[in-house]
C-alpha cells in the first residue's frame, strides 16, 4: 500500500535519476580505466606513491598505460609529458621508445617536443639543461586527502601566503614575477585595507566599503586556468573564513585543449 501511494513514487522517481546519473558515471570510470590512469598520473606528479614511498622507477607506471589500446593517444601523450618532466628531459633514445610502444605518430610526437617552447628540458642529449624553477610546496595531504587528487596546484600556495601575509619573497617572487619599472610591491597583512598602487591614498576614507566585503586577492593568470586552480581558490577562501580570492583568466585549460594548443605551438603564424 505504501508502494502505491503518490508520494513514494515521486520520491522513488527522484531518486532513480539520480542512482541511474552514478550508475553511468561508474561505468565511464570503470569502462575506461581512469582510476588506474589517475593513480598513474598522480604517481608522476608527487613523485611518490599514496603510501608516501619514493618513485623510484617511473617507467613501471608509464609502460602499462602505453600498452593499453583502452587508453587515447591524449591520455597516453600526458602521461608520456608527465615522465619527461619528473626526470627533467630524457634521451631521445627513450623518447622514441615510449612513442613507440604507445604507436603514436610523428605528428603526435611532435607535440611532445614542443613543450620544449615552454622552457621544459625535453631531450637531454647534449647541452645544457635549463634550469628549472623548483618553489619549496606546503604540504597539503591531510588524511582526507583522496589518493587520486594528491596534487594541488602551486597557485595555492600563492593564495595561502597572501592570505596569512607572508611578505618573503615567495609571495611573488620577483625573479619569476618581475615588477615594471618604478613600481614597487604593496603588500598588506590580514588586518589591514588593502592600499591602492595606483591612487595611493586617495580613498583612505573609504575603507569602510572595503572592510564591509572582506579583503580580497584578486590573481588573473595570462594563459589559461585550470578546473584544480579555481577548486584551490574556493579551498582557500572557504578555509580563511573573512579573505575572498577572486580569480581570473583568459580562458579555461582543459587538458584536451592544452595538447591541441601544444600541437599548434610551432606552427608558423600568418601574415595579416
Amino acid at each position: 500500500m505504501i508502494k502505491q501511494m503518490p508520494q513514494h513514487q515521486k520520491e522513488v522517481n527522484k531518486y532513480s535519476t539520480h542512482i541511474n546519473l552514478s550508475e553511468d558515471c561508474m561505468k565511464q570510470y570503470e569502462n575506461r580505466r581512469i582510476e588506474k590512469l589517475c593513480r598513474a598520473e598522480q604517481d608522476l606528479a608527487m613523485g611518490e606513491t599514496p603510501e608516501g614511498e619514493k618513485l623510484t622507477d617511473p617507467m613501471r607506471s608509464v609502460v602499462p598505460i602505453l600498452l593499453d589500446q583502452n587508453y587515447s593517444s591524449f591520455d597516453k601523450l600526458r602521461i608520456i609529458l608527465l615522465f619527461i618532466l619528473s626526470k627533467n628531459g630524457i634521451s631521445e633514445e627513450n623518447l622514441n621508445k615510449l612513442i613507440h610502444h604507445a604507436q603514436m605518430t610523428h605528428e603526435e610526437r611532435n607535440i611532445v617536443l614542443n613543450l620544449q617552447n615552454l622552457g621544459i628540458n625535453i631531450l637531454s642529449d647534449g647541452g645544457a639543461k635549463r634550469k628549472q624553477w623548483t618553489p619549496h610546496r606546503k604540504q597539503h595531504i591531510t588524511a582526507e586527502t583522496l589518493d587520486l587528487s594528491r596534487w594541488t596546484p602551486i597557485i595555492k600556495d600563492l593564495m595561502q601566503d597572501g592570505v596569512e601575509g607572508r611578505s618573503d619573497a615567495r609571495c611573488l617572487d620577483v625573479r619569476h614575477f618581475p615588477f615594471l619599472h618604478g613600481h614597487q610591491r604593496v603588500h598588506s597583512g590580514p588586518s589591514t585595507a588593502p592600499k591602492s598602487v595606483r591612487y595611493g591614498n586617495q580613498n583612505k576614507g573609504k575603507a569602510v566599503a572595503v572592510a564591509r566585503g572582506g579583503p580580497r586577492l584578486i590573481f588573473f593568470i595570462v594563459g589559461g586556468v585550470t578546473y584544480a586552480e579555481m577548486r584551490a581558490a574556493y579551498e582557500v577562501t572557504k578555509a580563511s573564513g573573512s579573505w575572498e580570492i577572486i580569480l581570473g583568466s583568459t580562458h579555461i585549460i582543459t587538458p584536451e585543449a592544452f595538447l591541441t594548443d601544444l600541437s599548434k605551438l610551432s606552427a608558423p603564424h600568418p601574415i595579416v
